[in-house]
């Protein structure tokens, strides 16, 4: 899932980062909470991922655009 990407250079374009990588996480939780049996620990996993994710997000825009 991972690619090879440059590091960001500039806070707006880490910002952009995360939420690519949100919506990344975002897919593969829609992906496998719509499997016929989905594995809740994987969906545990993915909201986890999310979540710090989106935490990272806000604490970032708060810092930006305060």
């Amino acid at each position: 899932m991972e690619t090879k990407q440059e590091e960001p250079t500039t806070a707006m374009e880490y910002l952009a980062l995360l939420k690519l990588k949100h919506a990344e996480w975002d897919k593969l939780l829609k992906a496998e909470q719509e499997r016929p049996s989905p594995d809740s620990f994987l969906v545990a996993q993915y909201k986890k991922h999310k979540l710090s994710i989106k935490d990272e997000i806000d604490q970032l825009e708060k810092s930006l655009f305060k």
